[in-house]
């Protein structure tokens, strides 16, 4: 099984957020996938899909509101699309991706020479990372065959990157994918020509 991931930015009012974009920076340690389309002359079945975030403790800051961070992840689809965007692959809540139902919130209480004065001085939020999701619907992208991936943000008003001062915030998406010709997709799984159209 090939995994294959790439790892984005979310830099301030993002509405979109493209990854698997077709010319990836050479050893950019954010990606490892070569080109898409993906290369190679079988064709790539997507067998499962995981998202998540780059920064699993998100921190109050000046411009950092955890919750409103977190809320505006939860309202985020995402989305994959072949055929040149004529055939929608995937369409599901960013949800259905990341444990958000584990979310885990704490505050921490400033002191003044060991002694707590009571004030609450930052929230701390910890995102629960999960493992792939076995994509229902079966689907493959063929030899030479372009694909987008893309998270869309009902509310896309994030924190700037410089306001990050402990990591770079961001998601991730990994694809977990088998090489199969032709024929042995007909032998594999009749779901697999079903959801191909």
């Amino acid at each position: 099984m090939l995994r294959r991931y790439d790892r984005r930015a979310i830099d301030g009012n993002t509405s979109k957020l493209s990854l698997f974009t077709p010319s990836p920076t050479p050893n950019d340690p954010d990606n490892n996938y070569v080109n898409n389309p993906l290369p190679g002359a079988k064709n790539h079945v997507v067998l499962a899909m995981s998202v998540d975030c780059t920064l699993q403790l998100i921190k109050s800051a000046d411009n950092i509101d955890p919750v409103a961070v977190v809320n505006r992840l939860k309202d985020a689809v995402i989305k994959v699309e072949t055929n040149g965007g004529r055939e929608e692959r995937i369409l599901h809540p960013l949800k259905d991706y990341m444990n958000f139902s584990q979310t885990r919130a704490a505050v921490a209480a400033i002191a003044d020479g060991g002694t707590p004065v009571g004030a609450i001085s930052e929230s701390l939020i910890t995102l629960q990372a999960t493992g792939p999701r076995t994509i229902d619907n079966l689907f493959f992208f063929e030899p030479n065959e372009s694909f987008t991936v893309e998270v869309l943000f009902n509310n896309g008003s994030f924190p700037a990157q410089s306001d990050w001062t402990y990591g770079r915030f961001g998601l991730e998406v990994e694809l977990y994918l088998g090489q199969m010709n032709g024929q042995q997709l007909q032998t594999y799984d009749r779901r697999l020509q079903q959801a191909a159209g």
